[in-house]
């Protein structure tokens, strides 16, 4: 019997995805999985334990690429972050990634390792498949997991063997001390050595081959401690090989011939024994009926038996109380006139006013800052809109006045003889707190915090606003409990002489939302202006953007630009042209030009190759952004510097340090005397860091001072 273990990234078809292995698609057309067996499938994963198919469909099931995604984003992202800053800090935001783009890219995402005993025709059990797996993850983890992550894994059982695929990534610490995914860096952090150390890493001469012959011995060592036969030189091709789908579909499509047959026979059993309980049910269901019904009718006799009793007493009762009550009522309303009732009913509406009022002053002042964000973020206005800010403070002077009646009228008219007459009548509740300590605290914080304001230490500067803030939150709260106390008052007031209370939720709500809405009316026509500059603007843009794009068309291979009418940017669109673009050894031009149409700055990059000269490589450089600046002569374009667009050679002093230092040490150079703020650098990476994926590069910048 074979045990097998195979590893892979990515194939024809691009980076291996994950769908295949959570079955999140529709496998009914897929002719290697038989779909009555989707269900005995098992999948787990590091953030939901183990799921089956029937946890599909709810609110915290996720697919394993929700699931990878996640784990990127968790332990990646500091590392991805960093990188992009350290990019645009050496000026090269073409370099900058998304963890997306880590995930995806096929030397950084997950590699996926395919687990299997035996063949379609000789297999140990699903059980032994299992406990083999299971011993061999937590040997893994033990020995790897510092370095290489199981992020998840699934057993297949509706293919024509049992087997799982599992999937990890590799990750390290990099010299900035951040977690990054790179599998050599993570094989030598674990201790694995290159097969032969006296020669140059390869493809055949690396940390993965040594690695990968551990994991198989490790597996086939289990695989033996459960009495399974193993052979111990792996196999590859011929029909045993899991993904030959013409064996494996003829297999599975004579299983099936012969399980339908067996089916069938036992269907007909089946039916014949519905059949005949359906006959003898039938005749108890009909008795049951009848008696459930003359059940049901003695219930339902004595049902109304009771309620007709209860409701002509109940009745009687209620009308006795009714006679009582009203009489006792209209002695009540006899007691006051018309002039003191609508007196309580102003005094139970006039603190909701004020209430209202008070808050919504606040709200006016603080809605004028959403409203200028809006016209500085989206329509990208300038300086405050004078007239809506005017419209917002006369509200506010309004809602004021109309606090201060309404606050002052109930407090003043519930001291006077009148209100206290009413009181006296039915001996009325009326609560009468204390206010003065806190609006004493109040007035004593704003007092000093205006005091600690007038300081010269910032210290104490900070400490005197937030006092003053403070203060004014506490009068504020103290004003709301004063008002709601005689608010409560007055409503006790109306109770006891059964006076309706005014409902005026309506009429509030319009008090309110009527002011908002106006002073948001006034800032449409801002809007309206800021949208049109706008526009005007992305014009701009795009005509220069699309006169850069031409000029480099005829040198360049590919060219590509960023189309202002379909993404706006607040700072600066993109045009680059690439001379070659042959991967190590490419050569582009980076123009950046501003949301207003105007070139502010350009670069040059040119790929380094190691297997030629230091000499060859900065010729090769010269003659390259020599071709790209040409493109830029007698260019009709608004540019924020002219020099920039005119011809630039490399300085001297880059030149003769590129010359005198090696392919892995990085340099920078800027001609403090240019009348152009102009910069050339050397990219690399150190000897003992450099490798197959390192892009040495030749950056060369020109821009407005």
């Amino acid at each position: 019997m074979k045990g097998t273990r195979h590893n892979g990234r990515s194939g024809k078809d691009g980076v291996y995805n994950p769908l295949h292995n959570d079955r999140r698609f529709d496998p009914e057309h897929s002719e290697h999985i038989d779909n009555e067996r989707v269900r005995q499938n098992i999948y787990w994963d590091c953030y939901q334990g183990y799921t089956t198919m029937a946890d599909r469909g709810k609110e915290d099931n996720f697919s394993f690429n929700q699931i990878e995604m996640a784990y990127y984003v968790d332990h990646y992202s500091d590392y991805v972050i960093n990188q992009n800053k350290r990019h645009e800090k050496a000026r090269h935001p073409d370099r900058c990634k998304g963890v997306e783009d880590v995930l995806k890219n096929k030397k950084t995402c997950p590699e996926e390792s395919i687990y299997q005993l035996g063949t379609i025709d000789e297999h140990a059990s699903v059980e032994t498949l299992v406990l083999v797996f299971d011993e061999f993850k937590k040997e893994f983890d033990e020995r790897f997991g510092s370095n290489v992550h199981i992020i998840d894994w699934s057993l297949h059982m509706d293919e024509a063997t049992p087997h799982i695929h599992e999937r990890h990534v590799f990750d390290a610490t990099n010299r900035y001390g951040e977690i990054e995914p790179k599998q050599e860096a993570a094989l030598e952090e674990l201790g694995f050595e290159l097969p032969n150390p006296e020669k140059k890493r390869s493809k055949t001469n690396n940390r993965k081959v040594v690695f990968d012959s551990a994991c198989r011995t490790m597996f086939l060592d289990i695989c033996k401690r459960h009495g399974l036969e193993i052979d111990e030189e792996p196999s590859y091709g011929g029909r045993q090989y899991l993904e030959k789908q013409d064996y494996i579909r003829m297999k599975q499509k004579e299983e099936i011939a012969v399980q339908q047959e067996m089916l069938n026979q036992q269907r007909d059993k089946v039916n014949a024994n519905h059949l005949e309980l359906a006959r003898q049910s039938n005749h108890v269901r009909a008795n049951e009926k009848v008696i459930q019904s003359q059940k049901e009718k003695i219930e339902q006799q004595e049902k109304e038996f009771k309620e007709n009793f209860i409701s002509n007493s109940d009745r009687i009762l209620s009308q006795g109380e009714l006679i009582e009550e009203q009489r006792e009522e209209t002695e009540v309303i006899s007691m006051i006139n018309n002039k003191e009732k609508k007196m309580i009913q102003r005094y139970c509406i006039y603190p909701k006013i004020a209430v209202v009022a008070l808050i919504f002053s606040f709200v006016q002042c603080a809605l004028i800052v959403p409203l200028e964000m809006i016209d500085d973020l989206v329509f990208q206005n300038k300086g405050f809109q004078p007239t809506g800010m005017f419209t917002a403070l006369g509200f506010v002077i309004i809602y004021v006045i109309i606090f201060c009646f309404c606050a002052l009228a109930p407090k003043f008219g519930m001291n006077g003889k009148k209100w206290k007459s009413l009181i006296g009548r039915l001996n009325v509740k009326q609560s009468e707190t204390d206010y003065s300590k806190e609006v004493s605290a109040a007035l004593a914080s704003q007092a000093v915090g205006r005091f600690l304001k007038e300081s010269d230490n910032d210290t104490a500067k900070n400490i005197g606003s937030a006092m003053q803030v403070a203060g004014a939150v506490s009068t504020v709260s103290t004003s709301i409990d004063m008002l709601s106390e005689a608010g409560s008052n007055a409503e006790n007031m109306a109770h006891a002489y059964r006076i309706p209370i005014p409902d005026i939720k309506k009429q509030l709500i319009a008090f309110a939302v009527i002011p908002i809405l106006i002073v948001v009316g006034t800032y449409i026509p801002q809007y309206i202006k800021g949208k049109q500059a706008m526009d005007q603007r992305i014009a701009a843009s795009a005509k220069q953007v699309e006169i850069v794009k031409k000029a480099l068309e005829p040198v360049c291979v590919r060219v590509h630009a960023d189309n202002p009418n379909e993404s706006r940017s607040r700072s600066s669109y993109t045009v680059m042209g690439y001379l070659r673009d042959s991967g190590a050894t490419d050569c582009y031009v980076h123009v950046q030009v501003n949301n207003s149409g105007t070139i502010i700055n350009i670069s040059y990059v040119e790929g380094v190759d190691i297997n030629k000269s230091l000499e060859e490589n900065l010729m090769q450089t010269e003659k390259d952004f020599a071709t790209l600046q040409k493109s830029f002569e007698n260019l009709n374009v608004s540019v924020s510097n002219p020099e920039i667009l005119s011809y630039q050679a490399i300085p001297q002093q880059f030149k003769d340090e590129f010359l005198n230092g090696t392919f892995y040490k990085s340099f920078r150079f800027y001609d403090q005397d240019a009348p152009i703020s102009l910069s050339c650098s050397f990219d690399t990476e150190t000897e003992d860091q450099f490798d197959e994926y390192t892009r040495p590069k030749i950056h060369f910048f020109l821009g407005s001072k």
